[in-house]
């Protein structure tokens, strides 16, 4: 049975092998370090880190920013982030499920709107759920390798 969840300390090490799918070549964080930062996002009200299991696998996770800002009546907007499927698991909707989540508790915090970035082959896949281009790039400086 698939489940869609808020993560938890004993997820751990299953989230952050899955994490590292999204680039393997990035430094696995230290299991200490990750527990602490759990921690502190699941405390701040602002950051919603979701995980699909299956028969109690880790098998999916996304994450959910809620930015608060003076624009828009001063409405708070979301960013997803951290989108990934196993890849043994690909193609059964967890995706749809993870990005149905992120969606709803944005609703429930009441954005007006949510971002995200994601690879030119992805763009058709999140317009399945609105997403759309619009006419911003999105840039990025890394300041670590």
């Amino acid at each position: 049975m698939m489940n869609v969840r808020l993560a938890r300390e004993e997820d751990l090490p299953q989230l952050i092998s899955i994490l590292s799918q999204l680039n393997p070549r990035a430094k696995r964080c230290d299991p200490e370090r990750a527990k602490e930062v759990l921690r502190k996002l699941s405390k701040s009200g602002q950051q919603f880190l979701m995980i699909c299991e299956i028969d109690g696998k880790i098998v999916g996770t996304a994450e959910l920013v809620i930015k608060h800002n003076l624009t828009h009546g001063c409405k708070p907007y979301g960013f997803i982030e951290n989108v990934v499927v196993d890849e043994k698991y690909r193609g059964k909707g967890i995706g749809v499920k993870l990005i149905e989540s992120c969606i709803k508790i944005a609703r429930e915090k009441g954005c007006y709107k949510l971002v995200l970035t994601c690879k030119e082959e992805l763009v058709k896949w999140y317009g399945k759920f609105g997403f759309r281009e619009f006419g911003e790039k999105a840039l990025r400086l890394d300041l670590e390798e």
